[in-house]
This record gives C-alpha cells, sequence and structure tokens, in this order.
C-alpha cells in the first residue's frame, strides 16, 4: 500500500467515525454545522464526501465529538508492503490543539510584526526620498 492510497482510506476511516460518533449521539448535521458556525450544505457535503473537510474544520469537528483516539492509527509498512506496522500513537488530541493554537497565535504575532517592519520601511524610504529631493 502506498501513501498516497494509505492516507485516502484514514481520511475515509475519520469521516466514517465522524458520521458514527454523529449519529450514536443523536446530533443532526444542521445541529452540527451551526454549533460549528458552518454552512449546513458546506458540513453536509463534506460528510458525505463530496468535498473535503480542511484541517481545521476537521479538528473543530473532532473536538465538538470529543473523538480524541482518532490519532491513533495502524502506519503503513516500507513502500510496497502490504501489511501495517505496530500501532502507534501519534499523540493526543489535546496536545496537538494546543499547540496547533499556539502555532497559530505565533503566525499572527509574526504577521502584525511584518506589518509593522514595512510600514517603518516605508517611513524611512519616505524620508530618504525627500532629503534626497533637498540636496
Amino acid at each position: 500500500m502506498d501513501l498516497n492510497e494509505y492516507t485516502g482510506n484514514l481520511y475515509e476511516q475519520i469521516v466514517s467515525r465522524i458520521l458514527e460518533e454523529r449519529k450514536s449521539r443523536g446530533i443532526s448535521k444542521k445541529q452540527i454545522a451551526q454549533d460549528l458556525g458552518l454552512n449546513p450544505v458546506t458540513y453536509s457535503d463534506m460528510e458525505n464526501g463530496k468535498t473535503k473537510f480542511s484541517v481545521v474544520r476537521l479538528i473543530a469537528v473532532l473536538k465538538y465529538l470529543e473523538i480524541e483516539d482518532i490519532f491513533k492509527a495502524e502506519l503503513p509498512g516500507e513502500v510496497g508492503d502490504s501489511g501495517p506496522q505496530d500501532l502507534v500513537v501519534v499523540e493526543d488530541f489535546e496536545s496537538f490543539l494546543t499547540r496547533f493554537h499556539q502555532q497559530s497565535e505565533h503566525l499572527e504575532e509574526l504577521k502584525k510584526e511584518n506589518k509593522e517592519i514595512k510600514a517603518l520601511l516605508h517611513q524611512i524610504i519616505d524620508k530618504l526620498g525627500s532629503k534626497k529631493d533637498n540636496s
């Protein structure tokens, strides 16, 4: 089994688990979509496989349904090997989510700093240009 086949199968298994959990809890597609701030048609299309969940939406749905063991997965063997390796826990969901939020916050800080630096550079360029014009 190659990596693309494996990840495709894994994605399908995750979506199947979401569907199973949602139904077992008696939550409608419309309700989960509303609770997560999604368009109900968009959510339905993702769950039905017409479109794919983005990583952020997938994490939000897993968190909403309290599915934490989804990050336990069998990894494929060497390329061309059809057998899975030992069961591996990638990381628990809370740690993953915490790290994801920290990285998102850091990215926003970097974007803000970048805007400030650009503004300062424009001011410097303007001052240099006006000094050059005065000489």
